[in-house]
């Protein structure tokens, strides 16, 4: 857990010394997965329950907490294994086969989609909405761009790379909470 955090704040410190440790490293995506990213999903499911303290019982009841705790855990955990689906299917179009790895690509969405939680963390426990919160995800923009070395893109599909790792890797999570939210209120 340790190794995973510190991979994670060099990503929002230096996004590409962070990919190069994390190349370095080699770590099995099942291991980091395990160690870090579902401990970090199990996290973020209970930062729901902030709201708790700045709301109050009246304003968030605890079965509608419950369940977007829930939709919480399943839209990263599931936006997980349909960006490793699509990735090894589709990845072959922008990445020298030689050298992508399917254990690189898995690293690859476990580390955007474990930012992309510590940013759903940072909106539950705040008692406000901030304008700045919500474009951090944005951010992960950058991470991605400058984890085509890691994924080792070619030079000439980096747009077919960004709107594929946009597609599937930031929108699924956002989506499936938006369907599973609308259907249980």
């Amino acid at each position: 857990m340790v190794h995973f955090l510190r991979y994670i704040s060099q990503l929002v410190m230096s996004p590409s010394h962070g990919w190069e440790d994390i190349a370095a490293r080699s770590e099995k995506p099942a291991e980091i997965a395990r160690n870090g990213f579902y401990p970090l999903l199990g996290l973020t499911a209970c930062s729901v329950f902030a709201k708790l303290f700045y709301g109050g019982i009246r304003l968030n009841p605890l079965s509608l907490l419950i369940e977007e705790a829930v939709v919480t855990f399943v839209m990263f955990f599931a936006g997980y294994f349909f960006a490793s689906f699509c990735w090894s299917v589709f990845a072959g179009r922008f990445s020298a086969k030689t050298e992508a790895t399917e254990k690189k690509q898995d690293t690859f969405i476990i580390y955007n989609l474990s930012l992309l939680a510590i940013i759903q963390i940072i909106e539950n426990v705040l008692p406000i909405s901030l304008s700045l919160v919500q474009f951090l995800p944005l951010f992960i923009l950058v991470v991605i761009w400058t984890g085509h070395t890691y994924v080792c893109v070619r030079p000439q599909s980096m747009l077919m790379f960004m709107v594929f790792a946009v597609l599937t890797i930031l929108v699924p999570p956002y989506a499936i909470f938006y369907i599973f939210m609308t259907f249980l209120q």
